[in-house]
């Protein structure tokens, strides 16, 4: 009796054992799976990098468009300026008139 406990508790041990081994193995796939897939996505990412030397040509073009930006940044402040300018004359017109007028 205490042999046929004993062999039924190694055998349940052992299919437990089996269980787990398939658990892990499954798991390891699905693991090794994501890992592929995540392997596969850096690589579709690294082949649409810009490499340096085809970035290059480029180079100038993004200098030129660069600098226009500055430039119409400039112009639009001075348009500002001109703008207040322009006010303030008026402004001072308008005051000599009415000091001339009263």
């Amino acid at each position: 009796m205490r042999f046929e406990n004993s062999d039924k508790a190694l055998i349940t041990a052992l299919a437990n054992a089996e269980k787990a081994v398939l658990k892990a193995e499954g798991a390891s796939a699905d693991h090794f799976a994501s890992v592929n897939e995540f392997r596969r996505v850096i690589d579709d990412y690294v082949t649409h990098l810009l490499t340096l030397e085809q970035f290059e040509p480029y180079k100038k073009d993004l200098d030129t468009l660069k600098l226009a930006a500055a430039e119409l940044r400039g112009k639009a402040s001075q348009n500002s300026v001109i703008a207040a300018y322009v006010i303030a004359a008026v402004s001072i017109i308008i005051s000599v008139i009415a000091l001339i007028t009263s």
